[in-house]
């Protein structure tokens, strides 16, 4: 009978769903790293904590809409960029239209193709009236941060930056080409965080939607439809998780069956396909990869779609930089200390202080109640400076902890008695819980951020290259068309020189006809026989040759006649 259970109820199941699925994920490598001798890497490690803090977060807010208390429907989602994004957008909404929501990612980020816009839409599966609740929309829009869960649903070639370099630089030949020793590496590791899960598409986890949430859940990066219809690919962030999926009898195995019943994942190792492989072949298929011209322009807009990424990495940072401002004010309090800020523990789990977009005038009345037009977003360099100075303050505050704890043991007396201790200690382990939890979330969050900015350092050498390129062809055009220039000017001179001799030569041709004529007149006197034609003494000429040579003949003739009269004489 709550008016939100509907609401409370998906949150309260997504997160349960959520801690047994972790809870799962720490059984089956307790017992791979109990068989290994090999440490985890320090990002796995943090994982668990930072998830399970995010579901305490979710839990906490439900417990208090239940019981009347504050309410804030941002509680109910994890992500502070998402939590950002919906407060500036749709703040106090649960729900809100399908085409608002697209609207608004729109004008957060770039304006989305009529086909992009599709896909999403499905992604978010409207409800009969068309309306999307912030569970649903968090649950496809937290890639972490809205902009990578976008892309998940509409192109997720981009969540791969530098496979999809490596695919352009090759250009629609063999992608190993564009490899070195380090890539192949990487690959291989890619490999070892993927899982094939047969008789699953994209398809199928978009119609799902807890199928869907299993994947994020476990921290999936990226999925990808195999060609011939083999089966649905996803990375995930951690080789431990792929293996639990894979393996037979694990404990995240057999509460898959139980969640997903008979969809549930039988999944296999990724030992012959890589996510690699299914860039490339994605990115032949979509994009048309030309000449560097073409690469260019592709890698410039990947480039500059990855900082949306970054974008909602700062916010997030910047969120749980205010939680841990706001726990460590709230901890000095306590101790006597910092009056001027009561600020209430339940605020140092928020998500997002929506006291800060207060400038943003978001009007929550009228139609279904979207901002976008007036709600405006802090640019990175804003982000940043204000991400230093809560740095700045934290720091200070834990210096002023410390000095305090510092003064507290030595007033300390050994006779003194020992419950007021172990309170004193119960509460600074339960501090120290809660602040190492949101240093490991910060941690999550740097690294995702280290990351991104790595894949944007490929991209801008690459786009360097590619530039220094043009510039060499550039001064190879430049130079090609300086020689071009001085042979056009050496011949239009030549032309010249040309025309102005053109009028003598034609004054002495018509004086060299008027000579023709003066000279037919003379054969005329003479009665000489003469072509009547003006110009054809070839045929003249042929003509006397042959009567020169019919008269040389005559003469020849003659000469021998004679020779045979003379020799007839002398026999006389």
């Amino acid at each position: 009978g709550h008016p939100r259970g509907p609401l409370l109820y998906a949150a309260l199941r997504d997160a349960l769903r959520a801690c047994l699925l972790i809870l799962a994920v720490l059984t089956d490598r307790c017992a791979e790293t109990a068989d290994s001798s090999l440490p985890l890497p320090r990002v796995a490690a943090l994982w668990p904590g930072a998830a399970f803090r995010g579901q305490a977060q979710v839990l906490e807010a439900v417990v208090d809409a239940l019981l009347d208390g504050p309410w804030d429907p941002t509680r109910l989602v994890q992500g502070h960029a998402f939590a950002a994004f919906w407060t500036r957008h749709f703040q106090g909404q649960e729900a809100v239209e399908a085409d608002a929501l697209l609207d608004a990612l729109a004008s957060a980020y770039e304006p989305l193709p009529p086909d992009e816009r599709n896909c999403l839409r499905a992604w978010l599966r409207p409800g009969s009236d068309g309306s999307v609740s912030i569970m649903d929309a968090a649950l496809v829009l937290h890639g972490p941060g809205p902009w990578r869960g976008l892309l998940f649903c509409t192109s997720w070639v981009e969540l791969c930056p530098v496979p999809l370099l490596q695919a352009f630089i090759a250009g629609g030949r063999d992608r190993h080409l564009a490899m070195t020793a380090a890539d192949l590496a990487a690959e291989q590791h890619a490999r070892t965080c993927s899982a094939v899960l047969p008789g699953w598409s994209r398809l199928n986890l978009c119609e799902d939607r807890a199928a869907l949430h299993v994947v994020h859940t476990l921290g999936a990066e990226v999925a990808a439809d195999l060609d011939g219809g083999r089966g649905l690919l996803v990375q995930f962030s951690f080789p431990d998780i792929a293996r639990a999926l894979h393996s037979e009898g694990s404990a995240l195995g057999t509460l898959l069956h139980e969640l997903l019943g008979p969809k549930a994942f039988f999944a296999r190792p990724a030992s012959v396909v890589s996510m690699s492989a299914c860039v490339a072949v994605e990115a032949a298929r979509s994009h048309e990869i030309g000449d560097d011209r073409a690469k260019h322009v592709l890698l410039s807009r990947i480039h500059a779609r990855t900082q949306f990424a970054l974008w909602d990495d700062m916010e997030d940072m910047l969120g749980l930089q205010r939680c841990h401002l706001a726990l460590m004010r709230e901890r000095l309090l306590e101790l006597g200390e910092c009056p001027e800020a009561p600020m209430s523990m339940a605020y140092s789990f928020a998500p997002w202080d929506s006291r800060a977009f207060s400038s943003a005038s978001c009007d929550s009345g009228g139609g279904d109640g979207a901002c976008g037009a007036s709600a405006t977003r802090p640019t990175l360099a804003d982000l940043s400076q204000e991400n230093r100075s809560l740095f700045r303050a934290i720091d200070q505050l834990v210096q002023r902890r410390f000095s305090m704890d510092e003064q507290r043991n030595a007033q300390l007396v050994i006779d003194s008695a020992i419950e007021p201790q172990l309170e004193m200690l119960n509460a600074d382990a339960a501090f120290s819980n809660m602040e190492l939890e949101l240093r490991f979330a910060i941690n999550l969050c740097m690294n995702r951020q280290s990351v991104a900015r790595n894949d944007m350092s490929k991209l801008e050498n690459k786009l360097r290259d590619l530039e220094s390129g043009f510039d060499k062809s550039r001064r190879i055009f430049t130079r090609r068309e300086r020689n071009l220039s001085k042979q056009i000017a050496a011949t239009e001179e030549e032309l010249a020189a040309l025309s102005t001799s053109l009028a003598n030569k034609r004054e002495a041709s018509r004086a060299a006809a008027d000579a023709v004529i003066d000279a037919r007149l003379v054969l005329a006197e003479a009665m000489v026989v003469a072509p009547t034609g003006l110009g054809d003494f070839q045929k003249l000429e042929q003509q006397l040759a042959a009567e020169g040579q019919a008269l040389k003949q005559r003469v020849e003739e003659l000469q021998r006649r004679c020779a045979k009269a003379k020799a007839a004489a002398k026999k006389r």
